[in-house]
Protein backbone atom coordinates (compact mmCIF):
# COMPACT_ATOMS: atom_id res chain seq x y z
CA UNK A 1 0.00 0.00 0.00
CA UNK A 2 1.28 3.49 -0.84
CA UNK A 3 2.00 5.99 1.90
CA UNK A 4 2.27 9.75 1.80
CA UNK A 5 6.04 9.44 1.49
CA UNK A 6 5.95 6.95 -1.38
CA UNK A 7 3.70 8.82 -3.82
CA UNK A 8 5.44 11.41 -5.95
CA UNK A 9 3.45 14.04 -7.77
CA UNK A 10 4.52 14.75 -11.32
CA UNK A 11 4.19 18.46 -10.50
CA UNK A 12 6.99 19.54 -8.20
CA UNK A 13 8.00 22.95 -6.97
CA UNK A 14 11.28 23.84 -8.69
CA UNK A 15 14.17 23.50 -6.25
CA UNK A 16 15.28 27.09 -6.86
CA UNK A 17 11.88 28.33 -5.64
CA UNK A 18 11.36 25.98 -2.70
CA UNK A 19 12.73 28.18 0.08
CA UNK A 20 10.96 31.28 -1.24
CA UNK A 21 7.60 29.50 -1.72
CA UNK A 22 7.83 27.92 1.74
CA UNK A 23 8.52 31.28 3.32
CA UNK A 24 5.86 33.08 1.29
CA UNK A 25 3.29 30.51 2.38
CA UNK A 26 4.37 30.89 6.01
CA UNK A 27 4.09 34.67 5.70
CA UNK A 28 0.63 34.34 4.15
CA UNK A 29 -0.50 32.14 7.01
CA UNK A 30 0.89 34.76 9.43
CA UNK A 31 -1.08 37.45 7.58
CA UNK A 32 -4.31 35.47 7.77
CA UNK A 33 -3.74 35.02 11.49
CA UNK A 34 -3.40 38.79 11.86
CA UNK A 35 -6.32 39.50 9.53
CA UNK A 36 -8.76 37.69 11.81
CA UNK A 37 -7.71 40.12 14.56
CA UNK A 38 -7.96 43.25 12.40
CA UNK A 39 -9.31 46.17 14.46
CA UNK A 40 -12.03 46.85 11.88
CA UNK A 41 -13.31 43.27 12.08
CA UNK A 42 -12.23 39.85 10.89
CA UNK A 43 -11.01 40.34 7.32
CA UNK A 44 -11.44 36.67 6.41
CA UNK A 45 -15.13 36.72 7.27
CA UNK A 46 -15.43 40.17 5.67
CA UNK A 47 -14.13 38.65 2.45
CA UNK A 48 -16.66 35.82 2.65
CA UNK A 49 -14.97 33.00 4.55
CA UNK A 50 -17.16 30.99 6.90
CA UNK A 51 -15.61 30.58 10.34
CA UNK A 52 -15.66 27.08 11.86
CA UNK A 53 -14.53 27.62 15.46
CA UNK A 54 -12.25 25.14 17.15
CA UNK A 55 -13.78 23.05 19.92
CA UNK A 56 -14.10 24.53 23.37
CA UNK A 57 -11.17 22.44 24.65
CA UNK A 58 -9.01 25.03 22.88
CA UNK A 59 -6.86 22.50 21.01
CA UNK A 60 -5.93 23.50 17.48
CA UNK A 61 -6.94 26.27 15.10
CA UNK A 62 -10.22 27.64 13.85
CA UNK A 63 -10.95 26.65 10.24
CA UNK A 64 -12.10 29.12 7.57
CA UNK A 65 -13.94 27.97 4.43
CA UNK A 66 -14.59 29.82 1.18
CA UNK A 67 -15.44 28.41 -2.24
CA UNK A 68 -13.40 25.20 -2.02
CA UNK A 69 -10.60 26.70 0.06
CA UNK A 70 -10.14 25.73 3.72
CA UNK A 71 -7.58 27.48 5.88
CA UNK A 72 -6.14 26.51 9.24
CA UNK A 73 -3.11 28.04 10.93
CA UNK A 74 -1.14 24.94 9.88
CA UNK A 75 -2.28 24.32 6.31
CA UNK A 76 -4.51 24.78 3.30
CA UNK A 77 -6.99 22.37 1.71
CA UNK A 78 -8.32 23.17 -1.75
CA UNK A 79 -10.78 21.48 -4.08
CA UNK A 80 -12.63 22.53 -7.18
CA UNK A 81 -15.58 20.37 -6.21
CA UNK A 82 -14.48 17.23 -8.01
CA UNK A 83 -13.46 14.03 -6.25
CA UNK A 84 -9.95 15.22 -5.40
CA UNK A 85 -8.12 18.04 -3.66
CA UNK A 86 -4.70 19.20 -2.55
CA UNK A 87 -3.41 19.79 0.93
CA UNK A 88 -0.45 22.11 1.52
CA UNK A 89 1.17 22.14 4.92
CA UNK A 90 2.43 25.43 6.39
CA UNK A 91 6.15 26.02 5.79
CA UNK A 92 6.23 23.23 3.23
CA UNK A 93 4.87 24.14 -0.18
CA UNK A 94 4.68 20.53 -1.34
CA UNK A 95 1.05 19.77 -2.26
CA UNK A 96 -0.36 16.37 -1.38
CA UNK A 97 -2.94 15.23 -3.94
CA UNK A 98 -5.70 13.56 -1.97
CA UNK A 99 -8.68 11.38 -2.92
CA UNK A 100 -11.44 13.53 -1.44
CA UNK A 101 -13.13 16.82 -2.12
CA UNK A 102 -14.36 17.24 1.45
CA UNK A 103 -12.04 19.07 3.83
CA UNK A 104 -11.62 17.16 7.07
CA UNK A 105 -13.50 18.68 9.99
CA UNK A 106 -10.48 18.94 12.25
CA UNK A 107 -8.64 21.68 14.10
CA UNK A 108 -5.19 20.26 14.84
CA UNK A 109 -2.53 19.14 12.36
CA UNK A 110 -2.04 15.92 14.33
CA UNK A 111 -5.62 14.99 13.46
CA UNK A 112 -5.05 15.00 9.69
CA UNK A 113 -6.34 11.81 8.11
CA UNK A 114 -3.78 9.33 6.85
CA UNK A 115 -4.72 9.96 3.25
CA UNK A 116 -3.48 7.57 0.62
CA UNK A 117 -2.21 10.25 -1.77
CA UNK A 118 -2.98 9.85 -5.42
CA UNK A 119 -0.48 9.76 -8.24
CA UNK A 120 -0.87 13.08 -10.04
CA UNK A 121 -3.11 12.80 -13.10
CA UNK A 122 -2.12 16.30 -14.17
CA UNK A 123 -4.48 18.06 -11.78
CA UNK A 124 -1.99 19.21 -9.14
CA UNK A 125 -0.57 22.09 -11.18
CA UNK A 126 -4.04 23.47 -11.96
CA UNK A 127 -5.09 23.15 -8.31
CA UNK A 128 -1.92 24.92 -7.14
CA UNK A 129 -2.48 27.63 -9.74
CA UNK A 130 -6.05 28.08 -8.50
CA UNK A 131 -4.91 28.33 -4.86
CA UNK A 132 -2.38 31.00 -5.79
CA UNK A 133 -5.06 32.88 -7.75
CA UNK A 134 -7.37 32.77 -4.70
CA UNK A 135 -4.62 34.17 -2.50
CA UNK A 136 -3.93 36.96 -5.01
CA UNK A 137 -7.66 37.81 -5.12
CA UNK A 138 -7.84 37.90 -1.32
CA UNK A 139 -4.72 40.03 -0.95
CA UNK A 140 -5.98 42.44 -3.61
CA UNK A 141 -9.24 42.73 -1.67
CA UNK A 142 -7.35 43.33 1.61
CA UNK A 143 -5.37 46.13 -0.03
CA UNK A 144 -8.64 47.75 -1.18
CA UNK A 145 -10.38 47.40 2.20
CA UNK A 146 -7.66 48.39 4.67
CA UNK A 147 -5.70 51.58 5.19
CA UNK A 148 -2.46 52.14 3.30
CA UNK A 149 0.36 50.43 5.11
CA UNK A 150 -1.79 47.79 6.82
CA UNK A 151 0.02 44.82 5.29
CA UNK A 152 3.41 46.47 5.92
CA UNK A 153 2.52 46.83 9.59
CA UNK A 154 1.58 43.15 9.71
CA UNK A 155 4.94 42.26 8.17
CA UNK A 156 6.83 44.42 10.65
CA UNK A 157 5.29 42.42 13.47
CA UNK A 158 6.90 39.19 12.29
CA UNK A 159 10.53 38.88 13.25
CA UNK A 160 11.53 35.43 12.03
CA UNK A 161 11.13 36.16 8.33
CA UNK A 162 14.00 36.83 5.97
CA UNK A 163 11.58 38.53 3.58
CA UNK A 164 9.47 40.50 6.05
CA UNK A 165 9.62 43.48 3.72
CA UNK A 166 7.06 41.80 1.44
CA UNK A 167 4.35 44.40 1.88
CA UNK A 168 2.50 43.63 -1.36
CA UNK A 169 1.57 40.00 -0.91
CA UNK A 170 -0.62 39.92 -4.02
CA UNK A 171 2.36 40.96 -6.13
CA UNK A 172 4.63 38.45 -4.39
CA UNK A 173 2.17 35.63 -5.19
CA UNK A 174 1.77 36.84 -8.79
CA UNK A 175 5.55 36.80 -9.19
CA UNK A 176 5.74 33.27 -7.80
CA UNK A 177 2.93 32.15 -10.13
CA UNK A 178 4.75 33.68 -13.09
CA UNK A 179 7.86 31.69 -12.21
CA UNK A 180 5.91 28.49 -11.62
CA UNK A 181 3.48 28.53 -14.51
CA UNK A 182 4.93 30.64 -17.31
CA UNK A 183 5.83 28.64 -20.37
Amino acid sequence: MKTQASVQNSWRLPTALTAYANELLDLQMWCWGRDVRYEGGNLLTGYGFRRDAKPEDGRGCTAYHHDGLTLWGWGIFYTQGKSTAIFIKRQRFDPIYVPTHQPPRIWHVDDLPQWQPLADDGSVASLVQAVVARIVDYETWVKQHTPDGYRSSVMQAIRRSKTRDVSDMAQAWRALADKLFST
